[in-house]
């Protein structure tokens, strides 16, 4: 919007903010190739990849992700625990529309292994914080093995605000619900999911030293059983209701004008569930403007599935922007 208003192109204060804009939202193709280990579990390799490019007064862009599961044991819709090897899909095309006050709307269609859905997504600036909306039907849900297997999806509704306090703080919070559905059932559990954040900046930098409290909950209603053939009741998705409570700090700063650095631990308490400390840390590299490379790893709880297992994540990506 900046760049169709009466305002002098060549104003270098101008000159640096399209910049700063066009890196941020300029077309772009990104790679990313994640490798996930649960302890005594499962294995997932997932690659993805994705971009943007605008088009006009608005952006289009499109997600695809594959994933190759290998698991033990998984219980399928009949009641069958089996094992599986194999691969699961999904994706989205998307188009960013930007309103003269402000705010962006994106509309989704989604996709995945039998499924077909939809999204809109509303973000809107005030003075004081940034409001976000959304309502997305038929999500692929890939948090729980089942449901990665058993082509789960979610109808969900959620709002969230954040604002910026001063120059040191930030706080933030949601408010999510819906139902989850699997292959055949379109309702297998409700939801209600409230988030909150509070993060204190107290170092700018670099390094930066960041201080953070979350809450990440979930709490379930209306969980469907079925009955296998000896008469034992199961889930028919093995979502778990979570009340995660973390506290993290957080480090980040630049080895050279090439390379920068995000380092993060603490750790989180499930009141539902289990605890365990978690961390993690990303590097990237980018020799040019046009070019990124990075390289992420991190160890935590598998808090949704509502048990002690805990998921080593090794990956990277390279991002080119043109």
């Amino acid at each position: 919007m900046l760049f169709r208003s009466g305002l002098n192109p060549d104003d270098p204060s101008l000159v640096r903010a399209k910049a700063e804009l066009l890196r941020e939202y300029g077309p772009r193709v990104r790679f990313d190739i994640d490798h996930r280990k649960v302890k005594k579990a499962d294995r997932q390799a997932i690659a993805r990849l994705s971009g943007e490019t605008l088009a006009g007064g608005s952006i289009a862009g499109f997600a695809l992700e594959g994933n190759d599961l290998d698991t033990p044991l998984v219980r399928r819709p009949n009641g069958a625990l089996q094992g599986f090897d194999g691969k699961r899909f999904r994706g989205e095309g998307y188009v960013s529309l930007d309103h003269e006050k402000g705010g962006i709307t994106r509309l989704s269609l989604i996709g995945g292994t039998g499924i077909v859905g939809a999204g809109i997504r509303h973000t809107r600036p005030f003075a004081d914080g940034t409001l976000r909306l959304a309502a997305i039907a038929q999500d692929p849900y890939w948090d729980v093995v089942d449901g990665l297997v058993n082509e789960a999806r979610t109808d969900r509704v959620q709002a969230g605000y954040e604002r910026i306090l001063g120059t040191n703080w930030r706080i933030a919070g949601r408010l999510a619900a819906g139902r989850y559905g699997i292959e055949g059932r379109s309702d297998v559990a409700q939801f209600i999911g409230p988030g909150f954040e509070l993060a204190y900046t107290a170092y700018q930098g670099p390094p930066s030293i960041t201080f953070a409290y979350g809450l990440d909950a979930e709490y379930l209603g209306g969980r469907k059983v079925a009955a296998d053939a000896f008469g034992a009741e199961y889930p028919l998705l093995s979502v778990v209701s979570r009340e995660v409570h973390s506290g993290t700090v957080g480090v980040s700063g630049t080895f050279s004008a090439l390379t920068r650095y995000n380092l993060y631990g603490g750790y989180a308490y499930d009141r539902l569930n289990s605890d365990g400390p978690f961390f993690g840390a990303e590097l990237v590299y980018e020799p040019y403007t046009s070019f990124e490379l990075g390289l992420v790893a991190s160890h935590s709880l598998t808090a949704s599935r509502g048990t002690d297992s805990t998921v080593t994540r090794l990956g990277g990506y390279f991002l080119w922007r043109f």
